[in-house]
């Protein structure tokens, strides 16, 4: 896609540090989440944007949580419905996590990971279906709790991925230094006086980009510029919701520049 597009800027927003936490788009005063089922209908190459015009472009996924929030099973659903990937994850009596399981479609394989509890540090292990070791991982956390860094390397000693945070004094997050295989990138983060991220720089190679955001009620965005800081191109993405009776949202429909091109819709299921 030439635009930056809603589920970028949502992994930016979230910057992710736990495979068990809870979505933040999430109304943290609503009842427990249980389940949610998430459908994806990408624009084709029509104007308008209907459910049964992009029927091949139509992709979904379940997540399955326990009653402490934490993320106990996702599946991954193709374009015809099939399960192409299954995640489990397992937790100890204080709902850390402790195992995880990834099941491939195609090609048919299955990888785990094994996690082991330090102070203030977890060391995961990855191992591929023949129970060889094939990568191990280091996540460090402040005396707060905030993840600082994570730190992957393959079994041959090659770095996968490096990651490094910084908290601003009110322990929100302010930078993330990002070192991968395909490059390094840099992002720095400012919020409003409602907490609030509004503006997320970017630089990346030779890129620099920044991304300005405005929120509804809800805390959910409601547009963003994408701003292409050397040659000052701007691209718009409008973002409308429906929500539940709760405050989560449902039906959420982007569009960039005035064109509508992407749709997500979730049902929620709570426990009683």
């Amino acid at each position: 896609m030439k635009n930056i597009n809603f589920l970028y800027l949502f992994i930016v927003l979230i910057s992710i540090h736990s495979c068990s936490a809870l979505k933040k788009d999430l109304n943290a005063n609503s009842p427990k989440i249980k389940k949610i089922t998430t459908a994806l209908y990408v624009q084709g190459n029509r104007e308008e944007l209907n459910r049964e015009e992009i029927l091949t472009n139509y992709l979904f996924n379940i997540e399955i949580y326990n009653r402490f929030g934490s993320l106990i099973e996702k599946q991954h659903y193709d374009t015809e419905g099939k399960l192409s990937k299954k995640s489990i994850y397992q937790f100890d009596g204080n709902n850390s996590p402790i195992k995880g399981f990834d099941f491939w479609d195609n090609p048919v394989r299955n990888e785990y990971w094994v996690s082991k509890h330090k102070r203030r540090q977890i060391e995961n292990q990855y191992f591929n279906d023949k129970d060889e070791l094939t990568a191990t991982e280091t996540i460090r956390y402040d005396a707060r709790g905030n993840e600082i860094e994570k730190f992957k390397k393959s079994i041959s000693g090659d770095t996968l991925i490096w990651i490094q945070f910084n908290y601003n004094a009110k322990n929100q997050l302010s930078k993330m230094k990002r070192y991968v295989i395909k490059g390094n990138e840099i992002r720095n983060f400012e919020y409003n006086k409602k907490n609030q991220m509004e503006v997320i720089k970017i630089r990346r190679d030779t890129i620099s980009q920044k991304i300005e955001s405005q929120y509804d009620e809800n805390n959910n965005v409601i547009l963003a510029k994408y701003i292409n800081e050397k040659t000052g191109n701007v691209n718009e993405t409008i973002y409308n919701y429906v929500y539940d009776a709760h405050g989560n949202w449902i039906t959420q429909k982007s569009s960039t520049n005035g064109k509508l091109n992407m749709i997500y819709e979730r049902e929620i299921e709570y426990f009683e």
